[in-house]
């Protein structure tokens, strides 16, 4: 069996084996070394710091240190999601990580008391046995009586676990609306100055590299608009505007008719989807304690604490001052401390109301030092290590994961999660403008999943051959002929296999591999798994599926012309 990712290999296997199963993580004592210096709540200088004027640059002598805290019970639910985060070599690691709030933030570790603070999962078996269908980002967890403690969520099985149900809408609905790929990206880019670090590139490297505010050729925005044809488009964010904070302790109702812990969360997922929620469910007293309600303390239902920001956010840039070390701790403590204030400073607990994608740009020096960035899958928050933020590459993948892409690699190699390297969701390059590695969009499969080529995606079913058709590249789409497609995807399959021209011109010119060849690329539609560069095939060179049905039939796609002239084509054949 192929392992396309760690979450498929998860759930390929029956829930009484993978609940069982206990060599599926590190263990804890190795988790908490991954975790580094544990961390604390902030000192009375530093809420001094935050209840003061915004921007304080912290100093050594001021700085909150990270010191190791005691653990609690789960008080609140928290949201589950899936993070890619990339490394320096070859690999990567996937895992699901919770989002605490409130007191569970707290009892977390998390420094500067904020309202959040992102957890790793020990015993996550235990949770994709129970729920197979979690909806990253959306999909809330509650486990009856686990500890939170050192950055860990603890689940054991004599916890009983609780989840929100996601009722009102279903996995596949929740991750398109979480994950569109279409339309205008309002984007915050966050550059983080810690006590004893900042990242080397100023705030006017960091925009015009994100944004090309000052004629950089080739970056975030010039590549996203380029490859989808300006179906997405990329603005840099102001620093004005009205936000909403909700209590973060708020539980809600202990419980629904079905049984589900809810909290301001499941008020703000389901108000989405279901206009009544507020009405009907936010008028309820609160069966956890006290006299709150969904609509006075949500912002989803009408309540909360509603301000005006107005921060100094330079070309889509906002530079963060945080009094602690970069030194002192991980990549992921620093997110979280980084997080908070930013949340703090714009009056908000959903950043994403007011941003579609919040790049965070973290100075060097962290102790986790092996790492370049990361992202949820999918998501709004991206993460990079100093110099990463600056390279297209780097910023087209993050914002790729965020936007539900996993990554590509090559069948010759299954344990190389980078190997398939004619797109942005293979490996990463330190390089700016190229064109070569950092001038490319994204292989077939991908591009399909993205959805931008509309009318040109053509579908087949494998027992519909023969096709004979012809391809053009991604960079000739706006230019493509009635006749013509972008992407064949041939379903019918276990696996589905989409076909494409890697036309290295215009947009896509900087592509790394299969310059000007026809490629084959498959990838199993569970979440989470990775597409595989499966064939590059030049003139009358042919990739055969065998056996694709059970039956003993191959399935053949066959090459026959290549024009690699700037408008040119390839025509295919499948037999």
């Amino acid at each position: 069996m192929r392992c396309f990712s760690l979450w498929f290999c998860l759930t390929m296997l029956p829930s009484q084996t993978l609940a069982q199963t206990t060599n599926l993580e590190p263990s804890r004592e190795e988790q908490q070394r991954l975790l580094g210096t544990k961390l604390s709540k902030r000192s009375k200088q530093a809420k001094r710091q935050k209840q003061g004027s915004k921007g304080i640059l912290a100093t050594p002598s001021n700085t909150v240190q990270a010191a190791s805290v005691g653990g609690s019970t789960q008080i609140k639910p928290c949201i589950l999601f899936f993070e890619a985060r990339d490394g320096n070599g070859d690999q990567d690691e996937f895992k699901w990580r919770c989002r605490v709030k409130g007191q569970d933030a707290i009892n977390a570790g998390v420094l500067l008391e904020g309202y959040r603070a992102n957890v790793d999962i020990e015993g996550i078996g235990y949770v994709l046995a129970a729920k197979p269908d979690i909806v990253s980002g959306e999909t809330l967890l509650f486990a009856e009586d686990a500890m939170i403690e050192d950055g860990l969520l603890v689940i054991t099985p004599s916890n009983e676990l609780k989840f929100d149900g996601n009722t009102h809408s279903t996995g596949s609905e929740s991750r398109r609306r979480l994950a569109t790929s279409t339309g205008n990206k309002n984007v915050l880019v966050v550059r983080v100055v810690t006590a004893d670090s900042q990242p080397n590139a100023t705030i006017a490297d960091i925009s015009d590299s994100v944004f090309g505010t000052s004629g950089d050729p080739v970056n975030l925005k010039s590549q996203y608009e380029g490859c989808s044809a300006y179906q997405t488009t990329i603005t840099p964010a102001i620093g004005t505007g009205t936000a909403c904070a909700d209590d973060p302790n708020f539980l809600g109702f202990a419980q629904t008719a079905s049984g589900q812990y809810t909290d301001c969360d499941w008020f703000r997922f389901s108000q989405r989807t279901d206009p009544k929620t507020c009405s009907t469910f936010g008028k309820r007293a609160n069966l956890g304690g006290g006299q709150k309600t969904g609509i006075n303390s949500c912002c989803a239902c009408g309540g909360g604490t509603t301000s005006n920001y107005n921060n100094n956010v330079i070309n889509g840039v906002f530079e963060l001052n945080v009094p602690v070390a970069a030194s002192s701790l991980t990549s992921h403590q620093l997110e979280d401390v980084a997080f908070n204030e930013l949340e703090s400073q714009f009056g908000s607990s959903n950043l994403d109301d007011q941003f579609d994608l919040v790049m965070l740009c973290l100075p060097p020096g962290t102790r986790d030092i092996n790492w370049v960035a990361y992202a949820g899958v999918p998501g709004y928050i991206s993460v990079y290590n100093d110099q990463a933020c600056l390279y297209p590459s780097t910023q087209m993948h993050e914002v790729g994961h965020n936007l539900g892409l996993t990554h590509s690699a090559d069948f010759r190699n299954l344990n190389v999660e980078y190997g398939d390297r004619t797109g942005m969701m293979g490996k990463s390059y330190a390089i700016d403008d190229g064109p070569r590695r950092a001038k490319m969009c994204f292989n077939p499969a991908k591009s399909y999943t993205l959805g931008w080529y509309g009318g040109k995606n053509l579908v087949i079913d494998a027992s519909s051959k023969p096709f004979w058709g012809t391809l053009v590249g991604v960079a000739n789409f706006a230019t493509i002929a009635g006749d013509e497609n972008v992407v064949v995807k041939v379903q019918g399959a276990a696996t589905d296999y989409y076909v494409g021209y890697n036309h290295a011109v215009g947009i896509h010119e900087g592509t790394n591999e299969a310059i000007n060849k026809v490629i084959v690329t498959s990838q199993n539609p569970t979440f989470g798994s990775w597409s595989f560069l499966e064939a590059k095939l030049s003139v009358g060179e042919a990739f055969l599926i065998k056996n694709v049905f059970g039956n003993g039939a191959d399935l053949a796609i066959r090459v026959t012309s290549i024009d690699t002239r700037a408008g040119g084509f390839a025509n295919v054949q499948i037999l």
